[in-house]
C-alpha cells in the first residue's frame, strides 16, 4: 500500500497478492510532464505495464487528475467510478463541470475539466478493444469488486464501502437541479457536494484488512456503519477519509476500525483547505497505533490551528493568512510516499518513508 501526496491531491498506488497492480485516484501537479505525476512515475519505476483495476473515488480534481495519463500507459482491465456517474448523471457532470470552467476563466480550472472529459473519453474507447477490452464497474456499497467472478472463498478480495443508495440518490437530485427542462444549466453543484458520492473500499488479504476512505463523509459513514455493519469495519490500515476533516467520521466509526486492534492510519493533506484538522487527528489518534503522512511539511504543527474555510470570502481568507502566516498555495510542497507491506495475518511487516513522509507527532 503506497500513499502518495503533497500539499494537495492524493494516489494509491497497490501491489496486489496475485502480482498485479491496482491504483486508486491520481493527481499530478502538471498534466503535461510525465514525471509530475508521482503515480505514473512509480509505475513505470517498478516495471508495470498492466493494472488489475483503477478506482476513481469521486470527480474532484485532486483526486482524478493525470489518472488519463495512466489509461494512456497502462493497459487496464477493470476501471471503477462510484454508483452515481454513470449515463445522464454522467453527462450532467461533465457539462457542469465545462460551464463551470467557462464562466471561471482560469486556466487551471478549464484543464481540469478538460482532463475529467479525456479521462471518461478514454474509457468509453478502451471498452471497445478487440481482445481486451476495458470493463466499467459502478461501485456502490456493498459491492464486490474484486475478483470480478464472486467468489466467498477468494483469499483476496475488494468490496466498495461507499457510496450508499442514500448518497448516490441524494448527488444525482443535486445534480439533476443543476439543469432545466431543456438542459440548460441553471445552477450550479456546490464543490463539497462531490464528496457524498465518494468512493471508499475494503480490502481482504487472508486475516489482513485495509480500508481506502476515500473523501466519504459523515453521512455516508452512517450509512456504512448501518449497512454494512460496525462488525465489519476492523481493520490493519486506514487512509483516512477527507484529508482528516472532522466531517470525515462518524460517532463510532474509529472505535469500528480499531475493534480487534489500532490500526496505521494515513492521512493527506488538503493545504488549501487548512486539511487535516488537529481536532480530526486528535480524535483518530485514540483509535489509531501511529497516524502517518506522506507530506509532513503539509501538516505540521505550526500551520494546524488556522481556522480557514474555502467558502470564506476571499478578502477575509487573505486577512487570515496575513495574520497567521498561513502558507499560501503556490508555495511548493515535494510529493512523498507512505509504504505500508502486509503479510495475510494482518502483520505489517515493512513501512517505508520517502521524501517528505513521516509520522505526525501529536
Amino acid at each position: 500500500m503506497h500513499v502518495f501526496g503533497a500539499s494537495q491531491g492524493e494516489s494509491i498506488v497497490l501491489k496486489l497478492p496475485t502480482g498485479g497492480w491496482g491504483v486508486v485516484d491520481c493527481y499530478a501537479s502538471s498534466l503535461q510532464d510525465p514525471a509530475q505525476n508521482a503515480t505514473h512515475r512509480f509505475l513505470v519505476e517498478q516495471g508495470a505495464e498492466e493494472l488489475e483495476f483503477l478506482c476513481l473515488t469521486h470527480p474532484h480534481e485532486d483526486h482524478y487528475r493525470g489518472m488519463s495519463r495512466l489509461l494512456e500507459d497502462f493497459r487496464v482491465r477493470l476501471f471503477w467510478r462510484p454508483a452515481a456517474m454513470s449515463g445522464q448523471r454522467l453527462k450532467w457532470l461533465l457539462k457542469a463541470a465545462r460551464i463551470d470552467a467557462l464562466r471561471s476563466g482560469a486556466d487551471r480550472v478549464v484543464e481540469d475539466a478538460d482532463e475529467l472529459e479525456r479521462l471518461f473519453r478514454l474509457v468509453k474507447e478502451s471498452r471497445s478493444r478487440r481482445n481486451d477490452p476495458l470493463i466499467p464497474r459502478n461501485a456502490g456499497l456493498g459491492t464486490q469488486l474484486f475478483p470480478v467472478r464472486l467468489d466467498p472463498a477468494a483469499h483476496f478480495r475488494i468490496w466498495a464501502l461507499a457510496p450508499s443508495g442514500n448518497q448516490a440518490d441524494r448527488y444525482e437530485e443535486r445534480l439533476g437541479k443543476c439543469f432545466d427542462a431543456d438542459g440548460r444549466i441553471v445552477d450550479r453543484l456546490p464543490y463539497s457536494e462531490h464528496n457524498i458520492v465518494s468512493m471508499a473500499i475494503l480490502l481482504e488479504f487472508g486475516e489482513t484488512r485495509l480500508i481506502l476512505g476515500g473523501d466519504v463523509v459523515t453521512p455516508g459513514w452512517v450509512d456504512v456503519l448501518n449497512e454494512f455493519g460496525a462488525g465489519r469495519l476492523s481493520a490493519h490500515a486506514v487512509k483516512v477519509s477527507h484529508h482528516g476533516s472532522t466531517n470525515g467520521y462518524c460517532d463510532g466509526l474509529w472505535s469500528a476500525f480499531g475493534e480487534n486492534g489500532k490500526p496505521v492510519a494515513v492521512v493527506t493533506s488538503f493545504r488549501r483547505s487548512r486539511l487535516p484538522q488537529r481536532a480530526a487527528l486528535e480524535h483518530i489518534r485514540e483509535f489509531a497505533s501511529r497516524v502517518a503522512t506522506p507530506c509532513l511539511p503539509a501538516v505540521s504543527r505550526e500551520e494546524l490551528p488556522v481556522p480557514l474555510s474555502i467558502n470564506a470570502p476571499v478578502r477575509s481568507r487573505k486577512a487570515l493568512r496575513d495574520t497567521f502566516s498561513a502558507w499560501s498555495d503556490s508555495q511548493p510542497c515535494p510529493t512523498g510516499r507512505y509504504s505500508l507491506t502486509f503479510d495475510d495475518k494482518g502483520r505489517c511487516v515493512d513501512q517505508q518513508m520517502t521524501d517528505s513522509a513521516g509520522q505526525i507527532p501529536l
